[in-house]
């Protein structure tokens, strides 16, 4: 792989005299034990229980705005979060999914942008979430959310305080680190199937390993602690996937992770006769359930009518972050139902506790819902072996869905692209900056170019566009630092018009200075 073509290495190397466009401070994930995304569900009241004159639209802002106070600037959206509550991500983005290696200093995201950055309401995000920006919200008048924007890789480092999209070209929903060799590992969320992909040591260059089918839309993936594996758990089975050759096999095994105090092993939350929950470890080696740990018990009465799954266990295999739906009383199930709530648990003795309180506030049904943990330490470099009746069961790889052409997401990129190019107009015009924005724009750019109707039909304005800024740019006209964010996208839209096959480099926009000739 060429040094150029590294995702690692465009992030983690700082060029001389530049900086990232929007620094994050990533010095709180150092201090973590672990760290979980959450979303806050959508508990809104009905619309037929609203006064008359109000919308729902007005309340999910209000209750958007109320939220953001109360938890360090998210609203509904998801938020990445560490064992004492304290968000990680800045406002301007929302993660699904966060990988993350402390010793190299290298982060793998799922995510968008917020609302925010578009000045407009944060009851979009949410309304991004539930589809209501494109339906409810659209036909009452609150047109400007997007309707149904794409989850897309963003890469940062510690080192250089920066983060910046990496790839918009699919629809994610999780996305790992295999921290020995770089590679990124990635689960596509397209429609009614899935795709497991895989860039190799960072490179730029996304490498499908297999189609998935049918999906529910919320799988995530892990790599084995040897990098040879990527686990995909199901609620009916577990997915096995080798990363060399995309060959798979479906394990009867669901909601299944590694298990990291030893080789070739997978631990699982099962419910025994007497209706106690407990992890069971699960040798592949051997094909076989080898140990049944202690039963769970958390100081909750709601306990035995809910259901365990998703342990995800510490390196040195003494405790677990598990998923429940217990820490809401049978009240609010009734009227809510329940959402995803994290529980940590002492496998020695099976005691566990919720670290976070699964409800915000008491006032508002402001209930957590949490969708990714990990922990942040360095994992044991176990080896996995299968037994000869999985490695016989193993089926090859499989490519066969109109889901994986280069234009399917092209429409949710035009929208991207168009909204967040007339707001980067906007700012110009008052005279701000508007150089954040490039990099996203760009990564979207890419996508909308692969279909030949929607590219046409914005290229005449892009190319009086284009014209204009790099103009005004090498007039002076722009701030250094926009006009080169121009520039940018000049280039990259040039670039995809006569090439298309060559797909521009968003991180290289994430860096800015007066002087860009480094990236030639």
């Amino acid at each position: 792989m060429h040094e150029q073509d590294s995702m690692w290495q465009a992030v983690g190397t700082n060029p001389s005299g530049c900086r990232p466009v929007r620094p994050v401070d990533w010095a709180p994930l150092g201090d973590a034990e672990f760290t979980f995304v959450e979303m806050i569900r959508n508990t809104l009241p009905d619309s037929d229980r609203l006064p008359e004159g109000v919308d729902k639209f007005q309340v999910a802002d209000a209750w958007a705005t109320g939220l953001k106070r109360v938890r360090g600037g998210a609203g509904f959206e998801h938020s990445w979060r560490d064992d004492s509550d304290e968000i990680l991500n800045p406002s301007w983005v929302t993660f699904l999914s966060v990988a993350f290696d402390r010793t190299s200093g290298r982060v793998a995201a799922v995510g968008r942008l917020t609302h925010e950055n578009w000045a407009a309401s944060p009851a979009y995000d949410l309304g991004a979430i539930t589809g209501s920006n494109g339906m409810s919200w659209a036909m009452n008048g609150h047109r400007d959310g997007l309707a149904y924007p794409v989850w897309g890789l963003y890469v940062g480092s510690f080192a250089t305080g920066m983060l910046a999209p990496a790839d918009f070209r699919s629809n994610l929903s999780s996305v790992d680190i295999d921290p020995a060799t770089g590679t990124i590992a990635v689960f596509e969320s397209l429609g009614s199937v899935g795709c497991v992909a895989v860039y190799d040591h960072g490179s730029r260059s996304r490498r499908r390993l297999t189609v998935v089918e049918p999906i529910t839309g919320n799988e995530r993936l892990t790599f084995s602690a040897d990098g040879r594996w990527l686990l995909v758990p199901r609620d009916d089975r577990s997915i096995l996937c080798e990363v060399a050759t995309g060959r798979h096999v479906d394990l009867p095994i669901a909601n299944a992770d590694w298990w990291p105090a030893a080789d070739s092993m997978l631990v699982t939350m099962r419910r025994s006769d007497d209706g106690q929950w407990a992890p069971y470890l699960y040798n592949l080696e051997q094909n076989a359930w080898v140990q049944k740990l202690p039963d769970i018990h958390v100081d909750d009465t709601s306990l035995s009518d809910v259901y365990m799954w998703a342990p995800v266990v510490s390196p040195d295999g003494t405790r677990a972050l598990i998923r429940t739906h217990a820490g809401v009383d049978d009240q609010y199930r009734q009227a809510y139902g329940a959402g995803a709530h994290l529980i940590h648990v002492d496998l020695l003795s099976g005691e566990g506790s919720f670290p976070v309180t699964p409800l915000l506030d008491r006032t508002y049904p402001w209930e957590r819902d949490v969708s990714d943990a990990r922990w942040n330490g360095e994992p044991r470099r176990t080896t996995v072996h299968v037994h000869p009746d999985i490695e016989a069961a193993m089926q090859a790889p499989t490519f066969e869905s109109e889901h994986l052409a280069p234009d399917f997401y092209s429409e949710e990129a035009e929208e991207f692209m168009v909204k967040t190019i007339n707001r980067a107009i906007e700012l110009t015009q008052a005279g701000q900056s508007m150089a954040h924005l490039m990099p996203d724009a760009i990564a979207a750019l890419a996508v909308l170019r692969a279909s030949r109707d929607r590219w046409d039909g914005q290229q005449e304005w892009l190319d009086g566009l284009t014209e204009v800024t790099s103009r005004m740019a090498m007039t002076g006209e722009l701030a250094a630092v926009d006009g080169d964010a121009w520039t940018d996208f000049a280039k990259a839209f040039w670039q995809l018009r006569e090439t298309p096959a060559d797909i521009p480099n968003p991180i290289s926009a994430s860096w800015v200075s007066g002087d860009k000739h480094w990236r030639l």
